[in-house]
């Protein structure tokens, strides 16, 4: 993944880049850290950034591997789902 890629999500999802950042969805689940992981998904060290961004692509990598390519259109399905990133 382009590293331009991984930051543009970064600045949307967080755009104080908070490596602390928490927030809570309906469901009960929390998205947490820079990129904004889904605790349903990921429940390791979300604190630290470099771990996070990681995390977040191996998730990108593996939906790509699966068919799903990324753009405006797929970004947007994250949004709707809530999938990976907190609706905004």
């Amino acid at each position: 993944m382009p590293p331009y890629f991984a930051l543009s999500i970064a600045l949307e999802e967080n755009p104080n880049l908070d490596a602390l950042a928490v927030h809570e969805n309906a469901d009960g689940t929390f998205d947490r850290g820079l990129i904004q992981l889904n605790s349903g998904w990921y429940s390791g060290n979300w604190q630290d950034p470099e771990t996070n961004i990681r995390a977040g692509c191996v998730l990108m990598k593996e939906l790509h591997e699966k068919g799903f390519h990324f753009g405006i259109e797929q970004y947007s399905f994250f949004h709707s789902t809530g999938l990976f990133f907190c609706p905004c």
